[in-house]
C-alpha cells in the first residue's frame, strides 16, 4: 500500500526528473551546431553525450539516493541512453503512486536490448576482436622495427593488434619500412601514425668532452672482479665504449700485445689485446682510463698513433629544491655551468609568451616542477620547487608542460599536416596528439577533406588540462568523422593534471566517451589497474616490450570474462569547469 508519504516522495522524484528533461533541452539548444555537424551514424550518440554532460552539471547524489530507496534506477550506466532513463524514471514513479496516466505510459524505452554500439564501433576503428580477449593491444614499434623485421614478428607474434609509429621519431623513410614489416609479419594488424602535434620539450645543451671512461668491475668493497673491456674498431663513427683508431695500424694487431698510452688525467694505462681480427679489436684493462680524441696509442716499434674522434659526453642540468631555472626563446645549445642559475631553450618557444607569473612548470614528465617567478620577453624565470631526492637531471629532449598557460600554438601543426599524405598511403589510422580544443580537430578534418579521404580512422588524444576542460566539444568534433574514438594519455594527463586529480579526470572523460559509444584506447600504465573501460590498450617501447606484451596478453585473457562496466553515485563533473564548458 502506497502511503501518503511515499506518494509525496515519488511526486517529489517526478518533479526533479522532469526539471532534469527540460535541462536536456537546453543543452540540446545549446550545442546545436555541433550536434548538426557530426557524422549520421553518430546523430544519436552526439545527443546523448549533450545529454550526459548536462546531467553532469549537476550533483545528483541526493536524487541517486531516493530512486535507490525506490527501487528506481540509479542513472548510474554510462552509455544508457540519458532521455529514455529519466522518462522511464518519471513515468515509473508516477505508476508507483497510483496515477493512471503515468501506469499506462510506463515503458522501458531505449533499454531493449541490442547490438553494442561500442563494439561495434571498435570494430570498424580498431579491427575485430582478438580470439579469447575483447580488449586489443596496441604497441609502439622501436626504431629498431624498421631495419630489424624479427622486432615486428615478435609483437605480432605475441598478440600486437595495432602498431603504433611515434612521429615524433625516426623519418618517413624509416616509417615506410616499419609499416611494410608490419604488413609482412601480419596484414590483419592495423597501422596507426601518431602525429607529433605541438610538444613543448627542453632545447640543446653544449656538449660536453669528447672521452670515453673504460672502468673495471668492483665488489661492494671496492676490489676489482674483472678487468675493464672495450673495442677498438676501424669505424670512424662507433657507439662508445668502442674507440676508433686507424685501420691500417688496427690490421697489424695481434692478440697479446700490450698498447700503452697516457689519459684524459695524464694516467699511465696499459690495454692488452685479447683477440684481433676483423677490423676489431678486444682490449682489457686493469685500472680505470679516460680516452680522449687525440689520445695517443703506443705499441713499441711503431709509430705512435691517436684515437679518433669521440663523440661528446651527454650533459644534463642538476636542479635541486629553489634552484632558478631559465626557459629561453632560443635554441643556441646551452652551457652547463657548474653552479648557480642554469638555462635551457624551448623548442616550441612561441608558448613562452603566453606563460604568466605564477604559473606552474612541470618538466621530465613531471619529476621536476617549478613556479614561474618572472615571465620576461625571450625568457621565463622558473623556481625549482620540487624534484626527486638528490635533485633532479634535466637533459635536452626533456618534456615541458605548462598546465596553467593557454597553449597558443595548435595541433596539428604543419609538419604534422605534412604527414598525413603519408599516413593516408600506409596507416589505417592517424592519431592527433596534444589536443587543446575542438578546433584542433576541426582543423585535422578540414586536412582529411583536402585529401579527399574519409577512410582514415581518427583517434583524438586527451592528455592535457585544456582538454579535459573542453571535452564535450573535442568529442563532438571528433564525431564528424564515421570511425573515430578517444586515446587517453594518463601519463600525460598525471603531469598537466597532478597525481591527486588523475583518477578524477579519467573517470570523467569515461563518462563522456561513454555517453558517446566511442571506443576508447588506454595509453601508459597498461600493466597497472585495469581502466573501468577501454577497447585497446597502448603498450609503450621499452627493452622489455616483448616480454611485456606477452604478459598483457596474458592478463586480458584470464579478465575477457570478468569485464564490465560499473555504476557510480553521479557527483558532479568538474574537470571542464575551469574552462569552456560550452561549444
Amino acid at each position: 500500500m502506497v502511503t501518503t508519504r511515499d506518494r509525496t516522495l515519488l511526486e517529489g522524484v517526478r518533479q526533479e526528473v522532469r526539471g532534469l528533461r527540460e535541462v536536456l533541452d537546453s543543452a540540446e539548444d545549446l550545442w546545436s551546431a555541433r550536434i548538426g555537424e557530426v557524422d549520421e551514424q553518430h546523430a544519436d550518440n552526439a545527443v546523448n553525450l549533450v545529454h550526459r554532460w548536462a546531467l553532469r552539471q549537476y550533483d545528483l547524489g541526493g536524487l541517486w539516493a531516493r530512486l535507490a530507496t525506490l527501487g528506481l534506477s540509479s542513472l548510474g550506466r554510462r552509455e544508457a541512453p540519458v532521455r529514455a532513463g529519466l522518462e522511464a524514471i518519471e513515468r515509473a514513479a508516477g505508476a508507483l503512486a497510483g496515477n493512471p496516466a503515468a501506469r499506462d505510459a510506463f515503458a522501458y524505452a531505449g533499454f531493449v536490448p541490442g547490438p553494442d554500439p561500442v563494439r561495434y564501433n571498435a570494430s570498424a576503428l580498431l579491427g575485430p576482436e582478438p580470439y579469447g580477449r575483447a580488449v586489443r593491444i596496441m604497441v609502439t614499434l622501436p626504431s629498431e622495427a624498421a631495419t630489424d623485421p624479427a622486432v615486428v614478428r615478435a609483437l605480432a607474434a605475441r598478440g600486437m593488434d595495432l602498431a603504433r609509429i611515434d612521429c615524433a621519431h625516426d623519418d618517413p623513410g624509416a616509417w615506410a619500412r616499419m609499416a611494410e614489416n608490419v604488413r609482412r609479419a601480419n596484414p590483419a594488424c592495423r597501422i596507426v601514425m601518431d602525429l607529433a602535434g605541438p610538444d613543448p620539450r627542453t632545447g640543446p645543451l653544449a656538449g660536453g668532452p669528447r672521452v670515453v671512461k673504460v672502468r673495471p668491475h668492483r665488489d661492494a668493497a671496492g676490489h676489482v672482479i674483472a678487468p675493464a673491456e672495450c673495442t677498438l674498431t676501424a669505424d670512424e663513427s662507433p657507439v662508445p665504449p668502442a674507440i676508433p683508431v686507424p685501420g691500417d695500424w688496427l690490421a697489424r694487431r695481434r692478440a697479446g700485445e700490450v698498447i700503452e698510452l697516457r689519459d684524459g688525467r695524464d694516467a699511465r694505462r696499459e690495454l692488452v689485446i685479447t683477440a684481433a681480427g676483423a677490423g676489431k679489436a678486444l682490449v682489457s684493462l686493469e685500472k680505470t682510463a679516460y680516452l680522449t680524441t687525440g689520445t695517443i696509442l703506443r705499441v713499441p716499434g711503431e709509430v705512435p698513433v691517436p684515437v679518433g674522434s669521440l663523440p661528446a659526453v651527454e650533459q644534463f642540468l642538476r636542479l635541486r629544491r629553489d634552484d632558478l631555472l631559465l626557459l629561453t626563446r632560443d635554441r643556441v645549445p646551452a652551457p652547463v655551468p657548474p653552479r648557480g642559475t642554469a638555462r635551457i631553450g624551448c623548442t616550441v618557444p612561441e608558448v613562452l609568451a603566453h606563460v604568466r607569473a605564477g604559473d606552474t612548470v612541470r618538466l621530465d614528465a613531471g619529476r621536476i616542477s617549478g613556479v614561474v617567478e618572472d615571465a620576461g620577453v625571450g625568457r621565463i624565470a622558473v623556481r625549482i620547487t620540487a624534484t626527486g631526492s638528490g635533485g633532479g637531471t634535466l637533459r635536452a629532449g626533456n618534456d615541458i608542460h605548462l598546465p596553467d598557460t593557454p597553449i597558443p600554438v595548435r595541433a596539428p601543426t604543419a609538419t604534422d599536416l605534412e604527414h598525413l599524405a603519408f599516413a593516408q598511403e600506409h596507416a589505417d589510422l592517424v592519431a592527433l596528439s596534444f589536443v587543446h580544443g575542438p578546433e584542433d580537430v576541426d582543423e585535422l578534418h578540414a586536412a582529411l577533406e583536402r585529401l579527399m579521404d574519409r577512410r582514415l580512422g581518427v583517434l583524438v588524444q586527451i592528455g592535457t588540462a585544456q582538454a579535459c576542460e573542453r571535452l564535450a566539444g573535442i568529442l563532438l568534433a571528433a564525431m564528424r568523422r564515421p570511425v573515430t574514438g578517444v586515446l587517453v594519455d594518463s601519463g600525460g594527463l598525471a603531469v598537466e593534471c597532478g597525481d591527486e586529480r588523475l583518477a578524477e579526470a579519467q573517470e570523467e572523460i569515461l563518462w563522456l566517451a561513454g555517453a558517446a559509444q566511442l571506443p576508447m584506447i588506454w595509453a601508459r600504465q597498461a600493466l597497472g589497474p585495469a581502466p573501468p573501460r577501454a577497447e585497446c590498450v597502448l603498450l609503450d617501447e621499452g627493452p622489455h616490450v616483448v616480454e611485456a606484451l606477452d604478459t598483457l596478453d596474458g592478463i586480458l585473457r584470464r579478465m575477457a570474462d570478468r569485464r564490465g562496466r560499473k555504476n557510480a553515485l553521479l557527483r558532479r563533473l568538474r574537470s571542464w569547469q575551469a574552462g569552456q564548458p560550452g561549444p
